[in-house]
């Protein structure tokens, strides 16, 4: 079994010169930024790949290892980590490297977003971090992820375009969709997946902070007061996801402009709050241009995502026939749709009974279903005597009234009827 030594292993240092001598930099940091430090979104991932030190493989320490001599398997074991970090970093520049088209563009920017969060969260870590090893490990890698973001990516619509060219309005939207992706989706995933939202946008904006400062590290400062934006930042992006999938009106094209409207907004006041959070208080300080150019493009790019992702969720309801969510009045009761084979129902003996067992006019019945409870809205009886329900959807049934009074004394439709020949085997409760 092979024994370690704890010596400063280097597993990003470059192949050992001719004369068989090896050279390891003293301190060595495989995360330090090249210098002179690339200006955002002015440096190619082509450079930042060049800057790169050689790669030097480390295997993984073996279990046993770590019982003869701990300490130096715990530091292979780290630098195996850094390796694999910087190796998938690499990765993804390697593909911003190169430009097939518009669709792999998106991607690109995709994979932005992503390092942007990543940033973000390593710089809130650092900030906090007590353990100075680990503190300068992770302000290096967060400098190194800013970095990576900050890659030039060919072809990209800025909004400098837009306002040149307002046809370019569609690519701009498209692109800053893709980019904003990761971060949405970390804030309206899960309640742990929002918190690291939070943490991500408040690095980002203490990151402003610090280069607005001339400064290449968050400090402690920087992070608290970027905190509360980070967090108004994360529930704002859950307010406006909300507002798209909740959207309402009388018909699609209502429901879709309110739900461009609202992300629209939201995004406006985004940008706005994160410019002037890592702009207010710093050298650099706040420009009113910019942070008004900053609302616009929001609003442009939070609208067009807004209509867009409601857009499509209305033409998809069509499409599959899942039926409308038009607020419109109900067409005759002789026109709804009914069980088309099952012949006109007798009304049973006790109608008042079961009138008293329905409830009021509008009251609601929920169907235990297979997948899942379903609201239906009592709507009174039909000429024929048959019991009207309204599902979710505005679609009406005639039920047999022996049918619906049979399941509310058992509590199950028989399996020969069932309300509209869809509930099956399904239970029935009534609520207040």
């Amino acid at each position: 079994m092979p024994t370690y030594k704890p010596v400063d292993f280097d597993p990003f240092a470059s192949a050992a010169p001719s004369g068989g001598v090896k050279v390891r930099p003293v301190d060595f940091d495989p995360f330090a930024s090249p210098k002179p430090a690339a200006a955002p979104n002015a440096t190619t991932a082509t450079t930042l790949l060049k800057a790169r030190k050689p790669l030097k493989a480390v295997e993984a320490p073996g279990i046993l290892d770590y019982f003869t001599n701990r300490d130096a398997a715990i530091k292979q074991a780290r630098d195996r980590a850094a390796y694999m970090r910087e190796l998938g970093q690499r990765s993804k520049l390697k593909d911003l490297e190169t430009q097939t088209g518009f669709f792999d563009r998106l991607g690109d920017l995709f994979t932005r977003g992503e390092l942007n969060v990543t940033s973000g969260i390593k710089d809130i870590s650092a900030a906090i971090e007590l353990d100075p090893v680990l503190k300068k490990q992770y302000q290096a890698e967060a400098r190194r992820f800013s970095e990576d973001a900050g890659a030039e990516i060919k072809g990209e619509t800025t909004f400098g375009d837009v306002k040149s060219n307002p046809l370019k309005a569609l690519p701009f939207i498209l692109e800053q969709g893709a980019q904003s992706l990761p971060q949405m989706g970390l804030a309206v995933v899960n309640p742990l997946a929002a918190i690291l939202s939070m943490g991500s946008t408040t690095g980002q904006v203490a990151r402003g902070r610090a280069e607005a400062n001339n400064r290449q590290d968050v400090s402690g400062t920087d992070a608290a007061i970027a905190a509360p934006i980070g967090i108004i930042s994360t529930l704002l992006d859950q307010f406006g996801v909300g507002e798209i999938i909740g959207a309402a009106g009388k018909n699609a094209v209502i429901r879709t402009l309110k739900a461009g409207f609202a992300e629209g907004s939201t995004e406006s006041v985004q940008n706005t709050l994160e410019y002037l959070g890592s702009r207010i208080g710093t050298e650099k300080g706040a420009d009113a241009k910019e942070a008004f150019e900053q609302a616009a493009a929001g609003f442009i790019a939070g609208g067009g995502m807004g209509a867009g992702f409601r857009g499509s969720y209305e033409g998809a309801r069509k499409v599959l026939g899942l039926g409308s969510n038009d607020a419109e009045t109900p067409p005759p009761v002789s026109s709804r749709p009914s069980r088309p084979s099952a012949p006109p129902p007798a009304p049973p003996a006790d109608m008042e009974a079961l009138a008293r067992s329905l409830g009021p006019v509008g009251g609601k019945i929920t169907l235990q279903e297979p997948t899942g409870p379903r609201e239906y809205t009592f709507e009174g009886f039909d000429e024929d005597g048959g019991v009207v329900l309204a599902d979710e959807d505005g679609v009406i049934y005639s039920e047999d009234p022996s049918q619906v009074q049979a399941a509310i004394k058992s509590g199950v439709v028989e399996s020969e009827g069932g309300l509209g020949g869809m509930a099956f085997g399904m239970d029935i409760t009534r609520f207040a």
